[in-house]
């Protein structure tokens, strides 16, 4: 079948005084003069050796340089002896014969053999897949006849496609092979499997070389970090979870034009998860919000109407300028309780009552914004007078100085109900008192 080698080991040196293994490798009609490399595979890797744990299963191939996407090429993938062997190599002769010697050693190798280009060795010309060589046999001779290659993921059914790629400061070199529509054969170093130079600790995907993971979906975050422009103070964003070895990122969380408080970043600065968010809400600058109601035997009702706007100055955080819109979304993969929507339920205390309420921000004047909250039907009495508890998150775009982003802040809103209409519909300020004004998170709107 075309494409796949045949190689020929045979037992005829007794006397030549060295237990070597010499391989006579054939380049095709037109190559003479072709550079031959014999790259041994001495070790099978395995997902274990990937850091995954003890994970006895075989690594699924490469992705070499040029292709796209981060789905290896699929074939059995293995070590070569040492991270600081390179491959054997030298040229064919004018009779189009290449001869390696490799000397004697423990164990059993899967080779490729690969010749190149003289001018440019990252072009391939032929190829080998070996059948396995015992080194601890020799004296002994393998027959080699390469085949033309093409591309490594182009080839039709049949046909053997190579390539050959280096580490940019060219101290590794990588080589793979396969026929169409069988799986192929890649021998790679044991410390940087697909030769792209990057530390084993600062790798993506150890199998896919110069992989980019991640893409930030703008409503749909996993992770919180310190907003990178400056104009912003260093305030806390909300952003997705990318890693990028051709610009050096290893899980970096990119930030979006969300602004939360300081507490999220330092909750949650490993990813969402492990009820960070939770932990956050509960601890981080957030605005209590008290509505007053009117006293009822089972129920009360707000004091003036069903939609009560408390105002809020936070100039004294340096807020300089308002709010201009109420901008609804969901955050739509968190759910509760980073969620924006248009209504919640209000829990009481006791965790039996509900009370639907709608939170949204409304123009404000100056330096202010105005909370509004929208009561559906009449609040439980068992709510009234207990401890504020979390009722959502409100939103508000902040106008743009010209040249910057306009961003967006978010604060979580708390929610408790007061009896008596003598001290006003609804009365909102930032928590925890004095340095709840000192939260970062003010810093997007300055």
């Amino acid at each position: 079948m075309r494409g796949v080698l045949v190689a020929l080991a045979v037992a005829a040196l007794a006397g030549c005084g060295r237990d070597s293994i010499f391989f006579e490798i054939h380049v095709p009609d037109g190559m003479a003069g072709a550079r031959v490399e014999l790259f041994l595979g001495m070790h099978r890797c395995k997902l274990g050796d990937l850091g995954h744990r003890s994970d006895p299963d075989d690594c699924k191939g490469v992705r070499p340089p040029g292709l796209q996407g981060n789905i290896p090429v699929d074939g059995d993938v293995f070590f070569r002896d040492r991270a600081d062997v390179t491959p054997f190599e030298t040229f064919a002769g004018d009779d189009g014969v290449a001869y390696l010697e490799v000397g004697a050693s423990p164990g059993t190798a899967s080779p490729l053999a690969i010749a190149t280009d003289p001018m440019d060795p990252q072009r391939v010309l032929a190829a080998a897949i070996l059948g396995d060589v015992a080194l601890y046999k020799g004296p002994l001779r393998v027959i080699v006849q390469l085949q033309p290659a093409g591309e490594l993921d182009r080839t039709a059914d049949g046909e053997l496609g190579a390539q050959v790629w280096d580490t940019r400061d060219g101290t590794r070199r990588c080589a793979g092979a396969k026929v169409g529509g069988k799986r192929g054969r890649f021998v790679v170093p044991d410390d940087d499997h697909d030769c792209d130079g990057v530390p084993k600790e600062a790798e993506c995907l150890e199998l896919v070389h110069d992989a980019i993971v991640g893409t930030v979906v703008r409503d749909e975050p996993d992770c919180a970090a310190a907003q990178p422009d400056p104009r912003f103070g260093g305030a806390c964003g909300l952003g997705g979870t990318i890693c990028n070895e051709p610009a050096g990122l290893r899980k970096t969380c990119k930030t979006t034009d969300y602004c939360v408080p300081d507490r999220f970043c330092e909750k949650c600065k490993d990813g969402f998860g492990g009820g960070c968010l939770e932990d956050a809400l509960e601890q981080a600058t957030h605005l209590e919000c008290t509505v007053a109601v009117e006293p009822g035997r089972d129920s009360t009702v707000p004091c003036i109407d069903s939609l009560i706007r408390g105002e809020i100055d936070v100039s004294n955080a340096g807020f300089l300028r308002p709010c201009v819109a109420n901008m609804p979304a969901k955050l739509t993969q968190l759910g509760l309780p980073l969620q924006f929507g248009t209504s919640l339920q209000f829990v009481d205390a006791s965790g039996q009552d509900t009370t639907d309420v709608t939170i949204s921000v409304l123009p404000g004047q100056t330096t202010s914004c105005k909370v509004a909250v929208n009561i559906t039907g009449t609040v439980a009495a068992t709510s009234v007078g207990t401890d504020a508890v979390p009722a959502g998150i409100v939103r508000w775009e902040v106008a743009a100085e010209a040249g910057a982003p306009a961003m967006n802040v978010l604060l979580p809103v708390w929610l408790r109900f007061e009896a008596g209409c003598g001290n006003g519909a609804m009365t909102c300020k930032v928590l925890p008192l004095g340095n709840g004004l000192q939260d970062r998170v003010f810093k997007c709107a300055q």
